[in-house]
């Protein structure tokens, strides 16, 4: 171990907020602009190259790298002022969209699920996006009916070991 020092490698964004990494690269969503940035761990101590990826506007948002992939929030596209996303993209790091899904309202907190699995809260459940090779699908954890608080899940942890997915229940509790 050494004492901690400041690296050399530096990011420009308005308002970043969701940083994540997965398998060896990383991204930071910024909220002011929408855009992420996605570059390999290795990136940090090289000062090597970094991928601004779009994602329509600004809103608080998300992105995932998934190998030569990123799967990246998508704004509300009837509402410009709402601030949390209906959904997500999986997106090339040139920006094509390969896949779209907007059936996740209100989406706040992500986790990986192992290689190929990301879920993400939203105001009505819990969205799983699975990969299997080029085929993207989804299934929706459906809240409760009676929910009368109208309580979400909006941050997610996995535990490998325990094969565990667990999410806040609002303030209420643990799903």
């Amino acid at each position: 171990l050494t004492d901690p020092a400041l690296l050399d490698f530096a990011l420009d964004g308005p308002t970043p907020i969701h940083f994540v990494a997965h398998d060896g690269i990383i991204a930071i969503f910024n909220d002011g602009d929408g855009t992420a940035a996605i570059f390999p761990e290795s990136a940090v101590r090289s000062n090597g190259d970094v991928v601004i990826v779009e994602s329509g506007r600004a809103h608080h948002g998300v992105a995932v790298p998934m190998d030569d992939l990123v799967v990246i929030s998508l704004p509300n596209p009837d509402d410009p002022e709402a601030r949390l996303p209906v959904g997500v993209a999986v997106r090339t790091l040139d920006g094509e969209e390969v896949a779209a899904f907007a059936e996740c309202p209100g989406l706040h907190g992500e986790t990986s699920i192992g290689h190929d699995t990301i879920a993400f809260g939203c105001t009505d459940g819990v969205l799983i996006l699975e990969r299997d090779g080029d085929t993207w699908t989804t299934r929706k954890i459906a809240n409760p009916a009676d929910n009368p608080d109208e309580a979400r899940v909006g941050t997610l942890y996995y535990n490998e070991a325990s094969e565990l997915l667990v999410g806040n229940w609002s303030r209420q509790g643990l799903t």
